[in-house]
């Protein structure tokens, strides 16, 4: 087994400004404080925005890819004609400040106390959801006779993703932890959450967090030091594989085996429901290719992160984005690389945070940073006589 140390840092005060933010979005959203959910997507806009360009003025330079992102997602919002209402600009809006927080996710380590208040918050976070979920039996809604769990998010995914979210961050914060009953406490709320992600009925959210938990447990134990770089490559694009395996390869033959498969069907979902939804991308797939088509997909969800962006602005875009992820995660240790690839991982079915609900972009930058604190130390020998 490895001594684990935790590295912490001189100090990363925004991101504990940032976990206030999503703290405050996803507690308030589910209390119905939407005054408050609006305030805190405007701030946290603000926030993300004036952090980039506090950066640019502070090192002179500006990232690359964030430029050409922007051109292209310009270009394409531009191309498709404007319009005079904030909901249409709002989807590309997050879809930056998304980026934006990707770009920063390597960024300089939090101090202790830091730490613990981004600590408290989450768990906090989770105490209000347990409540609300175990003694409240709170807001359900139906698809057909299923009841799933939404808590007042406009549909049970994005309360799932908010739910994923903090488990990965809980997660992390359980193998970083250097006292006993705290990482108990983490893991305890960590786990807590699996029911209630169980619940939504989003089977994307539950493995990303299933997925995670056997990562950081796995690769705690055996001696990896980082995730190769080979293997990032192919993660980076995993969404992309997944959406043209699905489509051609198994789903074609699901149907003759769905009993196999009969624990994944519910009311109102079939096996091949995807293919329904995706199908729509490949009838526009030749005119969506270049610029995409963002006034035909902005209030769209394509269950698919990167086939989402694919149809909105285009394959160039899609293309730096996870070149983005590939640069971004290959300069991380061994456990945010993990937290950021379970991140990536809900993308698979979902659209995940790159058009999620508001706010929920925050954490691409918080997550990475907890699992940096991670650092991992000798192997622990025993020794004859102690």
């Amino acid at each position: 087994m490895r001594k684990t140390t935790i590295a912490y840092g001189k100090g990363n005060k925004r991101i504990v400004f940032s976990a206030v933010l999503a703290s405050a979005s996803f507690v308030c959203r589910m209390l119905e404080l939407n005054w408050i959910v609006s305030l805190c997507f405007a701030v946290s806009i603000a926030w993300v925005v004036l952090n980039f360009l506090w950066d640019v003025a502070r090192t002179k330079k500006a990232s690359a890819y964030i430029i050409i992102l922007f051109v292209l997602m310009l270009f394409s919002v531009v191309a498709s004609g404007l319009r005079s209402d904030f909901e249409f600009y709002k989807r590309a809006i997050i879809v930056f400040c998304c980026v934006l927080c990707l770009n920063n996710a390597s960024g300089a380590r939090m101090n202790k106390n830091e730490f613990r208040l981004v600590q408290i918050l989450f768990l906090l976070s989770v105490g209000v959801a347990n409540y609300l979920f175990y003694f409240k039996g709170f807001s359900n809604v139906y698809y057909g006779s299923t009841q799933l769990v939404a808590m007042n998010f406009g549909n049970p995914n994005e309360c799932a993703l908010w739910l994923a979210m903090l488990f990965i961050a809980l997660d992390l914060c359980a193998f970083v932890e250097p006292k006993g009953w705290l990482k108990l406490l983490c893991i305890f709320a960590a786990v807590s959450l699996l029911p209630v992600i169980n619940s939504t009925g989003s089977r994307n959210s539950l493995l990303a967090c299933l997925l995670m938990a056997g990562a950081t447990v796995l690769f705690e134990v055996l001696p990896f030091g980082k995730i190769p770089k080979w293997t990032v490559s192919i993660i980076a694009i995993l969404p992309l594989i997944v959406f043209f395996a699905y489509m051609y390869i198994f789903v074609p033959n699901l149907d003759t085996f769905s009993e196999w498969f009969s624990f994944l069907v519910e009311d109102g979902k079939t096996l091949t429901s995807r293919v329904t939804i995706w199908g729509i991308v490949m009838d526009d797939f030749a005119e969506c290719f270049w610029l995409g088509k963002y006034n035909i997909y902005f209030d769209e969800q394509m269950h698919n992160s990167l086939m989402t962006l694919f149809c909105m602005f285009g394959a160039s875009f899609v293309a730096l984005v996870c070149v983005l992820f590939y640069k971004v995660v290959n300069h991380l240790n061994l456990f945010a690389q993990l937290a950021l690839i379970a991140v990536w991982f809900t993308g698979c079915f979902e659209a995940s945070v790159f058009v999620g609900v508001a706010g929920l972009y925050l954490m691409m930058e918080i997550i990475p940073s907890i699992g940096n604190l991670h650092r991992r130390g000798s192997v622990c020998q025993s020794h004859p006589g102690g």
